[in-house]
């Protein structure tokens, strides 16, 4: 999950649609459609280097770009997995593009049983 400040999101969508910074105004579906697939490329790059670590194939659910606030959003990803889970790995990230940047942060919410497979590898 990648969670930003709506105003955030809106200046990342500016960053990737290569449009001048304030130019989104609101998330259609295009600029939502942009924001999935930079959250689709982040969690396959994070994923693949626990992988190329760690040796387990993890793989990640499809992009979904939701806007509200954080706690109603954490409901519906429990209410979806029906998994409470304890441990969360928090990411800082800097997006650059042509001179430009934004940040995100970055929230990879592993299942129970992915955490355990993790932390019998890691020993």
């Amino acid at each position: 999950m990648i969670a930003l400040p709506y105003a955030k999101a809106l200046e990342l969508a500016d960053l990737l649609m290569d449009q001048k910074p304030g130019t989104t105004t609101q998330l259609d579906k295009m600029e939502r459609s942009a924001l999935a697939e930079v959250g689709n490329l982040m969690t396959a790059y994070f994923l693949n280097t626990v992988d190329t670590i760690f040796g387990l194939g993890a793989r990640p659910t499809p992009p979904a770009v939701m806007v509200d606030m954080i706690g109603a959003i954490i409901d519906i990803i429990i209410a979806t997995t029906a998994v409470w889970w304890t441990r969360c790995w928090f990411l800082h990230a800097t997006l650059l593009r042509g001179g430009r940047e934004t940040q995100a942060d970055f929230w990879l919410i592993p299942d129970p049983s992915t955490l355990e497979a993790f932390a019998k590898k890691a020993g």
